[in-house]
């Protein structure tokens, strides 16, 4: 039995997003599952990541991927809280799959995860069938915060996941969730990862105190079982020390690293170092809409082109049309292919905004007209009738001339 549960978590390793190698204990491997890291950037904002990793059906929050739909499938479910508060689900099989077979698998997977997370319902808005597979994209719709839910009271509790509870989820400025399911090895597994960023309320200059409890807004102890926290602090941080109690820790350079190879809980985590924070961003990026231009006609597959720019860097951009989003754009060049053969030919509202870093948005608004159905080319049939009538009309003339040159002729 502990050989096989070994077996699992040495697969499970694969999958887990963790900063730290795994270490042997006794003679037997420990496997790292859980990872917290903590980026402070240089205007006091902290980003954290978390990754929890773990083999069906183990994981609650997970997706049975036992199930034939999953079979060869890679499922990713993306929610994003706050203002741009969204849902997407990814779904990708690979190009060996018929592609009718690879529908239905995927229409069965938007089944089960709007099942699952009761509170968001799913509509397909694109498929693509390429060489690197069948790729399906889906954008969910209702309560966003039944998932960070689902995520915060989910087992196993154990370890750093019970820093990650609701009211965390709620004081965060920007968090995302995403559930990858994968069986690209023996094991399925599923990688539950949070990416969040929230106000550190560290500015300014001189001495600065990272209390890791007041960051969750919560007390009592963290577990450091197979597990780690790394600190990263802006370059040119000084004067580093570290409370963690009995847990081992390293600091190099900027990053400090916190881990434990036994079962141990520490009260809390501080940080004292020194730096010069700059102001904070509260400066939107600019948007421009280059093509299509507004009130312009549109057909067939549309190119949208948008300029962004940000001092502290563009984080995404998203497109929307007539208030349901059509794409998202992670990196540049910031160029989106519209397929309007799908659309009713009318007027229709083009959106596009665009986030920074930071999660400072700024929209541009253009109207276009689309006109598929409307441009209808003249038929093969229409097209002979008119040349014919032409040419008997030219026929009828000519043939009236003739006639007339033949009586002058008779006069004379």
């Amino acid at each position: 039995m502990n050989r096989a549960l070994a077996s699992i978590l040495l697969l499970a390793l694969c999958f887990a997003v963790c900063t730290v190698t795994t270490t042997t204990v006794t003679g037997q491997e420990e496997i790292q599952l859980e990872c917290l890291t903590i980026t402070i950037d240089e205007i006091g904002f902290a980003n954290i990541e978390y990754s929890l990793s773990g083999p069906y059906p183990n994981v609650s929050f997970g997706i049975d991927v036992s199930r034939s739909c999953f079979s060869e499938c890679h499922a990713t479910l993306i929610v994003t809280l706050g203002e741009d508060s969204r849902a997407n689900l990814f779904i990708r099989y690979p190009f060996s799959l018929p592609q009718s077979e690879a529908n239905s698998r995927a229409s069965t997977v938007q089944t089960i995860f709007s099942a699952r997370f009761y509170g968001i319902s799913f509509q397909k808005v694109s498929e693509s069938h390429e060489r690197g597979g069948h790729i399906y994209v889906f954008n969910g719709s209702g309560d966003f915060s039944i998932v960070p839910k689902v995520f915060a009271n989910a087992t196993p509790s154990n370890g750093l996941k019970k820093l990650i509870n609701e009211n965390w989820i709620y004081s965060c400025k920007r968090i995302s969730i995403s559930f990858t399911v994968s069986d690209e090895i023996v094991q399925r597994v599923c990688t539950v990862s949070v990416n969040a960023r929230i106000d550190s309320g560290l500015s300014g200059s001189g001495i600065h105190v990272f209390d890791l409890n007041a960051f969750f807004m919560r007390s009592g102890f963290i577990p450091l079982i197979n597990s780690s926290i790394v600190i990263i602090l802006p370059m040119g941080s000084t004067g580093v020390s570290v409370d963690c109690g009995q847990a081992s820790y390293s600091v190099s350079d900027n990053t400090i690293v916190i881990s434990s190879t036994t079962p141990m809980a520490i009260s809390n985590v501080i940080v004292t170092f020194t730096y010069d924070f700059k102001p904070k961003d509260f400066t939107p990026p600019t948007v421009e809409i280059l093509s299509p231009e507004n009130g312009s006609t549109v057909q067939g597959t549309v190119k949208i082109i948008v300029n962004v720019n940000d001092d502290y860097g563009v984080d995404r951009v998203e497109i929307y049309l007539n208030g349901t989003m059509v794409g998202v754009l992670s990196s540049p060049p910031w160029e989106f292919s519209l397929d309007t053969s799908k659309l009713d030919d009318g007027t229709y509202i083009l959106e596009v905004t665009a986030y920074d870093e930071v999660g400072n948005s700024n929209s541009q608004t253009i109207i276009i007209k689309v006109s598929n159905k409307s441009q209808v080319s003249p038929s093969p049939l229409s097209f002979n009738l008119s040349t014919m009538l032409i040419i008997c009309v030219a026929v009828a003339v000519i043939i009236a001339l003739a006639m007339l040159a033949v009586k002058k002729i008779r006069r004379g």
